[in-house]
């Protein structure tokens, strides 16, 4: 016998559907109200399931739109990374052209030689640039205007990208995290949808699929929610 507390569960919720899921199965299940709304009978219905539908709708384009711009920087973070790189190869290779590894000089950029900014991450770029740009301050003597300019540039291109990755990265965790807010009111009223309907045509399960399409739940009807893909994410 089928347990009553499990007519109280929310089945939307559930990880098994994805944001994709239930908004294919929400736009469907809109059109399909729209289509019976007979003398506006369920006029509330759809304006509470279609102002929840858009709220996740929205959010779910800004997190595509965001993760693009996060990819974007990321990549542009990691060239100019590997471009800090070479110019402080260079820098190491000017110095050892003119001291001695023992040096005391080469030791206040290269304390443990170069290896140290062959490993530059975002988590010590900046600490390991600090040191290199007051070396340059302190040594112009010894370093060639070119190659200080040059590492110069590109830190501060770097601090600029870093910024604008970092501000990205924040925007998409409040991003998610109002998504997830907006999944689960859509969720529940998707569920109260169920049941209203459901108390209406009470002994009548076949009447469902007038305002029901339970494939667009299912990942293994591809088809069936790429062509709703299609449709509600189109620009």
């Amino acid at each position: 016998m089928k347990s009553i507390a499990s007519s109280f569960k929310i089945i939307f919720t559930t990880k098994e559907f994805t944001d994709l899921n239930i908004l294919c199965f929400a736009e469907d299940h809109l059109q399909r109200l729209i289509h019976n709304n007979i003398s506006g009978a369920y006029d509330l219905l759809i304006k509470s399931t279609n102002d929840f539908f858009y709220a996740l709708y929205n959010l779910r384009k800004s997190q595509e739109i965001a993760n693009e711009q996060k990819r974007t920087l990321t990549h542009e973070v990691q060239k100019m990374t590997e471009a800090l790189k070479e110019s402080i190869r260079k820098l190491e290779g000017l110095l050892r052209s003119q001291l001695a590894k023992e040096s005391e000089i080469y030791a206040r950029a290269f304390p443990e030689g170069l290896s140290e900014y062959c490993r530059l991450s975002r988590s010590n770029t900046q600490a390991l640039m600090i040191r290199i740009l007051i070396f340059l301050k302190e040594n112009n003597e010894i370093v060639t205007p070119i190659i200080t300019r040059e590492i110069n540039n590109l830190y501060n291109q770097y601090t600029e990208k870093r910024k604008e990755q970092l501000s990205v990265m924040k925007l998409l965790e409040e991003i998610i995290s109002e998504k997830r807010v907006a999944r689960k009111n859509l969720s529940y009223q998707l569920q109260k949808n169920v049941y209203t309907l459901a108390i209406e045509c009470l002994g009548q399960p076949e009447k469902a699929k007038l305002f029901f399409d339970q494939k667009l739940l299912s990942s293994q009807n591809l088809k069936c929610i790429d062509d709703h893909r299609r449709k509600i994410l189109k620009t």
